[in-house]
């Protein structure tokens, strides 16, 4: 059964508007030891045995994101290994009061993303894919 373009649109554009409504989500881990480590993701991440376990990382962000004038990140921060205050490898959710725009990218240690699960450079993005489908499915009808 083939749908109708007007009825294809609807949907698509539907379930594009539903995945942008969600909170932010971000990989959060502290610190080199314990189940919450980033140690303990890094080898989830990179382990087939253990790779289910990268789920357990994730967390939805719900940090001023009803609050106007606020922006909402990801973070990664990996200290310069011969900086002597910080040595440990943290990921999470942080929000920066819009001011001024806060651009996404590294600024030395500090990498700021916002978009779900982008402070972890291979996780493929549900929001990203669904705008290419829906970009394609308009291409075709056209």
């Amino acid at each position: 059964m083939k749908l109708p373009n007007a009825e294809l649109h609807v949907i698509l554009l539907v379930m594009a508007l539903i995945s942008g409504c969600s909170a932010l989500r971000c990989y959060k881990c502290e610190g080199d030891k314990g189940s919450e480590s980033c140690a303990a993701f890094s080898r989830a991440r990179s382990a087939y045995v253990v790779s289910h376990l990268v789920t357990l990382f994730e967390i939805e962000c719900s940090l001023g994101e009803d609050v106007t004038g606020v922006q909402q990140f990801c973070y990664k921060f990996k200290p310069h290994k011969n900086n002597p205050t910080s040595t440990t490898e943290t990921r999470g959710c942080r929000v920066h009061a819009s001011h001024g725009m806060v651009n996404v990218g590294c600024d030395g240690e500090l990498c700021l993303c916002d978009t779900d699960l982008c402070n972890e450079a291979y996780r493929y993005r549900y929001s990203t894919g669904l705008f290419v489908l829906t970009l394609l499915a308009t291409i075709v009808n056209v």
